[in-house]
């Protein structure tokens, strides 16, 4: 029986909205996505937006289009939580959102596509994801190319305003991706004396003179199989989501010919991160990877994905593969060693039944956890270190070497400090038993509390196709904001 896959995409304001209307959805629309799974009365696609937004959106051409490929549904955040959309709230409502979008996938026996409404998608894509689900794939990840939107405005309005559907081959949008790189991406290039060093998620290195080489340490989960492991997350799809999916059957997507994704910027698109430019430095890298990465996230680096137009000659990618594998193996094994090999307890009650509870760091996290776990009603027996003795917020101190001729069978260690992996080699060391590692669990409580969106019911309307496009426009001729740009220059 072929997968049902519910499509999720997030969009709301009029920037975003216009270019998911005029370039992304025509994207998707092209022969080789949405229509090869025409045949699937199963899959859906699911727009979450604003009242205002879904006017205008159902009202348009591609829209209609969809709706006569699969099912449409348009999910509309309440008119008093509208105010949380501002530019501080932007990835808590996706991620918001997205939650939404999991349970009822998961309710539906489906799976998920999560789409980002600037995000566009080469000829095939879709049905390459489709084969991939039917090959038992539970989590299939990807990485795009960030571009300058005001320099493929010109190919892509040839594009959509040429006769037939709109098709972006995957040699096509990779060429203009690596051609048309945003800054950000090009802050990313290996070796350069501009590299990112606030937010280095990505490694590119050139290859020749029509193909880029991707490591990267944040990868996209384009489609998952919801499940008990999918729920809770408090970060975003990119983040802790993917840490929670680590052991199920995941695949990368490593060559553009099979899906490429060009992601479209405005060239003066704000970002802090590139307030810090300069040589790489290793130990501030490691210092963000202890703050950002995570374990699985060593892993998924390790993996080499390609764009490339024209076929790339085997003999210029070797050496830059090679000299990549060495670079990213190198930086890899150091972040999975700044991570405990513990397990993970991610809620006190996990350790109720524990005879007596000791925490290992004294410090302002492990009384953090030592509070929260009292007022669950758990009680923490005393604190544990490496060097010293004595009393820490009302408990006894007890130095590792001297607890560990004294533990009891039941007793459990919960390791709250940021260098857990220096503390378990001490463990190991003394044969303390039965420890887990808790800095995980003092992370999410010092995270916000995951924002909340209301959901109500929106039926499309079946009146003027162009109402909507006037209620987005000063003059009411319909024209798109992208197109005025454009006729304007």
């Amino acid at each position: 029986m072929t997968s049902a896959l519910h499509h999720a995409l997030v969009v709301w304001g009029r920037a975003f909205t216009d270019v998911f209307l005029r370039y992304v959805l025509p994207s998707h629309l092209s022969p080789g996505n949405l229509p090869a799974l025409a045949g699937n009365e199963r899959s859906t696609y699911n727009i979450y937006t604003t009242a205002r937004d879904a006017a205008v959106m159902a009202r348009s051409e591609p829209v209609r289009k969809l709706q006569r490929l699969m099912d449409v549904r348009f999910h509309v955040m309440k008119t008093e939580d509208e105010a949380l959309l501002s530019a501080e709230n932007v990835y808590d409502v996706m991620s918001a959102f997205h939650r939404e979008a999991i349970l009822m996938a998961e309710a539906e026996d489906a799976r998920i596509v999560f789409l980002a409404p600037d995000a566009l998608f080469s000829d095939g894509s879709f049905a390459a994801m489709e084969r991939k689900a039917a090959e038992g794939c539970d989590c299939l990840l990807i990485t795009a190319i960030c571009t300058v939107m005001e320099d493929m405005q010109p190919w892509l309005e040839e594009r959509v305003r040429g006769p037939g559907p709109v098709s972006f081959p995957a040699s096509d949008l990779a060429g203009r991706a690596i051609r048309h790189m945003h800054p950000i991406g090009r802050s990313m290039i290996w070796g350069g004396e501009r590299f990112n060093r606030a937010w280095a998620s990505q490694f590119f290195w050139p290859v020749g003179s029509s193909g880029l080489l991707a490591h990267c340490w944040h990868l996209h989960p384009l489609m998952v199989r919801p499940g008990a492991r999918s729920k809770g997350f408090t970060q975003t799809v990119d983040g802790d989501f993917v840490e929670a999916l680590a052991g199920t059957r995941m695949h990368i997507i490593r060559d553009s010919d099979e899906i490429c994704v060009a992601e479209l910027s405005p060239r003066n698109r704000r970002d802090d991160s590139l307030r810090d430019l300069g040589p790489f430095d290793r130990s501030r890298f490691l210092g963000w990877a202890r703050q950002w990465l995570r374990p699985v996230h060593a892993g998924l680096v390790r993996t080499p994905i390609l764009f490339h137009d024209d076929p790339v000659d085997p003999n210029v990618l070797a050496p830059v593969q090679a000299a990549a594998s060495r670079i990213v193996g190198s930086l890899a094994a150091e972040v999975e060693d700044l991570w405990p090999r513990l397990p993970t307890v991610r809620a006190t009650g996990e350790l109720k039944d524990a005879a007596r509870i000791f925490i290992y760091g004294s410090g302002a996290a492990g009384q953090a956890v030592r509070e929260r776990m009292e007022r669950d009603g758990i009680a923490v027996a005393g604190f544990l270190d490496s060097h010293r003795a004595g009393q820490a917020h009302g408990l006894p101190v007890l130095q590792a070497t001297s607890y560990a001729t004294q533990q009891k069978e039941g007793d459990s260690v919960l390791v709250v400090s940021q260098y857990a992996r220096e503390i378990e080699k001490t463990i190991r060391s003394l044969g303390i038993r039965n420890c887990f590692d808790g800095y995980r669990l003092f992370l999410g409580m010092s995270e916000r509390s995951p924002v909340a969106v209301s959901l109500q019911s929106w039926e499309i309307p079946h009146d003027d196709p162009q109402d909507g496009l006037k209620a987005w426009t000063a003059d009411g001729e319909g024209h798109s904001p992208a197109s005025r740009r454009l006729e304007a220059d």
